[in-house]
C-alpha cells in the first residue's frame, strides 16, 4: 500500500494538470479577445448586419445576426458569434463553449450583403486571414 500511495498522487496530479492550463487558456483567450474589441475605435454603427445569411466558405453554413446598437451576438455554421459594428466594419469572435476560435472583420456589401475576412488568430491577423463573402437571404 506504501508503494501504491505515491503513484496514485501522480496519476491524480497528472489528470488534474490539462484541466489547469486548459481553465488558464480560456481565459487568457477570453481576455485577448475582449480586449481586442474593447480597443476598437468607438464609432457609431454605419449599418445594421441584422439578418440570415449564406456563406461562400464551405465550413461556414449559414450565419445568423441580431444588432442590437453596436452590439451583435448570432451564430455562424456551429460557432456563436459576438462583437460590434463600428462605422462601416464588423468586428466579430466566433466561440465554441467558452473559446473564441475565429475573429472576423466584415463589411458592408450591395444587397446588404457582408464580405471580408477571418483569422484562426485572436486579435485579427491579416498574415492568415482567408476571405469571406456572406449573402444575405431575403426572407
Amino acid at each position: 500500500m506504501k508503494k501504491f500511495l505515491p503513484v496514485l498522487l501522480v496519476i491524480a496530479a497528472v489528470a488534474l494538470l490539462p484541466s489547469c492550463v486548459t481553465t488558464k487558456a480560456i481565459a487568457r483567450n477570453k481576455s485577448i479577445s475582449e480586449q481586442w474589441l474593447a480597443s476598437l475605435h468607438k464609432a457609431q454603427p454605419g449599418f445594421n448586419m441584422t439578418g440570415t445569411y449564406t456563406s461562400n466558405v464551405y465550413h461556414w453554413g449559414g450565419a445568423q445576426f441580431v444588432q442590437t446598437g453596436s452590439q451583435v451576438t448570432g451564430k455562424i455554421g456551429s460557432y456563436s458569434v459576438h462583437g460590434v459594428v463600428r462605422g462601416n466594419r464588423a468586428y466579430l469572435l466566433a466561440s465554441h463553449g467558452s473559446l473564441n476560435y475565429y475573429s472576423m472583420i466584415l463589411n458592408p456589401a450591395k444587397g446588404g450583403d457582408l464580405e471580408g475576412a477571418f483569422s484562426d488568430d485572436i486579435p485579427f491577423s491579416l498574415e492568415d486571414a482567408e476571405p469571406i463573402v456572406l449573402n444575405k437571404i431575403n426572407l
